[in-house]
């Protein structure tokens, strides 16, 4: 048996193997294209009802001080 022989046994497996992962591929990508809008539609729900937003963001300034660092005179 050559190697073009076997070439032509093994496309058919190929082409199966690049459907299949295609196919996986695109699930994947409709899946994910879903998730997104039920989050964003969760989130425009609560804007809508005017929830605070279940992550707080604290930002802390820091304290200032009671003397300024001394500068050098001229």
């Amino acid at each position: 048996m050559d190697i073009y022989t076997l070439g032509r046994l093994a496309l058919p497996g190929v082409v199966a193997i690049m459907a299949i992962a295609a196919l996986l591929t695109l699930f994947a990508g409709v899946f994910t294209a879903v998730k997104t809008l039920m989050s964003l539609q969760r989130f425009f729900q609560q804007m809508e009802n005017g929830k605070r937003p279940s992550v707080t963001i604290n930002i802390i300034t820091g304290r200032r001080a009671s003397k300024p660092p001394m500068q050098e005179r001229k």
